[in-house]
């Protein structure tokens, strides 16, 4: 078993839309972490080169109905397996196409493909072919190995009504936002189709700050460092070819209400609102409107009665609940008995139900609540030393 891998799809994506699932399910038993996907349809019996081995990929809603089945798959048939389809080979126009190596950061010692071709030239000439993977795509492990996805047609067909294909529109300057806690297949969506749309520059917005405490569990929410560092590890893995710009941002608006370049703002099906009090704001500042591009939501099939329907971070972070965040420290001079468990949180955050259930197991419960008003009950010293202190017009009747 890998913990990383490439995977080379090189069928009409036609025929292998409904055929995602059966190549995610044989993807997933080789590897078991980070699998790369990359689209090359227009992959013939050639001599392996640079230009024959990542070309060109017309960017149409074909491609991009693709990307989105594939994460909604990679989501029901192995939730562990951080799945990212590269981009930066995927353009409007392909006449005008210039490659940009693959900065991929995890190693990878497997390539995996649906290509018969690929399959010959690995056996006959290896060497030629991993000088080529070497120069498209970094970490790419000299000992890496070949295994071939077997997408046997005669099994399924596809139901799917084929859409007229079209080339999407795409933007020089294009903006999204997000909390982005605890990147998921969600997330991957919404960033993947926006840096599809982009030309240039990607700019995104992510929350931090009193913003961040509406959200559910917000204590849990990762630091917004490790949330940065995340979405810009996956969009300059996936597309290395554009301007990335991480934003924090405070408030609904961030830069759409200070830089007049933006052209277009990406936003999921319950933030349309929100982009359209974007422009509202804009037109009273005189920019011009972005164009609006919606992102349907991935649907969780293994989400609990308590938790949303669509994948988010607020189901995730429930889920975090009663796990160890960190390692305990060793610490030699703390006895091991009675094991003490500390139970924080803010104002009706739920500390004494928690309290309640663990008691009905046995523990012992010591509420510092009580322990605290019990430290200035009138005739203590605290009680005195407190009146000296700000004067008796702090006592009432009782």
């Amino acid at each position: 078993m890998a913990r990383s891998g490439l995977l080379i799809l090189t069928q009409p994506l036609s025929h292998l839309r409904a055929l995602i699932p059966q190549v995610v399910e044989q993807a997933a038993a080789t590897v078991n972490d980070t699998l790369y996907v990359c689209l090359q349809p227009a992959l013939q019996n050639q001599p392996v080169t640079q230009e024959s081995l990542l070309q060109p990929v017309a960017c149409t809603n074909e491609v991009q109905s693709f990307i989105k089945d594939f994460y909604n798959s990679g989501l029901k048939v192995c939730q562990t397996l951080d799945i990212r389809v590269l981009l930066s080979h995927i353009c409007p126009n392909v006449s005008t196409f210039s490659p940009v190596p693959y900065r991929l950061k995890k190693e990878m010692s497997f390539i995996l493909s649906d290509s018969v071709f690929l399959k010959d030239v690995w056996n006959l000439e290896k060497l030629s072919l991993l000088h080529t993977l070497t120069a498209l795509f970094e970490n790419v492990k000299q000992d890496v190995k070949f295994g071939f996805i077997n997408v046997d047609s005669g099994q399924k067909f596809s139901t799917i009504l084929a859409a007229p294909v079209e080339i999407l529109k795409t933007y020089p300057n294009v903006i999204l936002g997000g909390t982005f806690d605890y990147i998921h297949a969600g997330h991957k969506l919404l960033l993947s189709e926006s840096c599809l749309i982009c030309d240039k520059k990607l700019t995104v917005g992510i929350t931090d700050g009193e913003r961040n405490k509406k959200k559910v569990l917000w204590e849990l929410m990762e630091p917004y460092a490790n949330r940065e560092e995340q979405v810009v590890r996956f969009i300059e893995e996936i597309k290395p070819s554009i301007i990335l710009e991480p934003v924090k941002i405070f408030d609904a608006f961030g830069p759409t209400i200070t830089d007049p370049n933006l052209d277009c703002i990406v936003v999921s099906e319950e933030t349309k609102i929100g982009g359209k009090m974007v422009n509202e704001e804009r037109f009273k500042l005189g920019f011009n409107q972005l164009e609006l591009v919606t992102v349907d939501l991935i649907d969780d099939v293994y989400h609990a009665d308590d938790e949303e329907f669509k994948v988010s971070s607020s189901s995730i972070r429930k889920r975090l609940l009663g796990t160890l965040l960190r390692p305990l420290p060793n610490r030699p001079s703390v006895p091991i008995t009675p094991y003490r468990i500390a139970v924080t949180g803010g104002i009706a955050s739920g500390k004494s139900n928690v309290c309640s259930e663990l008691e009905k197991f046995g523990a012992k419960i010591v509420n510092c609540d009580l322990l605290g008003h019990r430290a200035y009950m009138r005739g203590t010293s605290a009680y005195h030393a407190i009146l000296k202190e700000f004067g008796e017009s702090l006592l009432d009747d009782n």
